[in-house]
């Protein structure tokens, strides 16, 4: 947590698809970044369409894993037309 930039305390950060795909793919990679800044009080918040364009896939087990790895961010919501 020490090398992660001080500025970043208690600030939001929007998350789009590329990010879930990749983090998804390489869970062990960003569990601790995301833990990290989770403890320097960041805000994670995305658009309900970046659920929905990360979650898709071909089967309902993968969507199931995706959608649970989706909420594990605890994400403010953004309201959007």
């Amino acid at each position: 947590m020490d090398d992660l930039p001080k500025f970043l305390h208690n600030s939001t950060i929007l998350l789009d698809t590329n990010f879930f795909i990749h983090a998804f793919a390489n869970k062990d990679v960003y569990a601790k970044f995301i833990l990290d800044l989770r403890k320097m009080g960041v805000v994670f918040v995305a658009p309900n369409f970046v659920k929905y364009e990360f979650i898709r896939s071909r089967t309902i087990d993968v969507v199931r894993k995706k959608e649970d790895y989706f909420y594990h961010f605890h994400m403010v919501k953004i309201l959007t037309d």
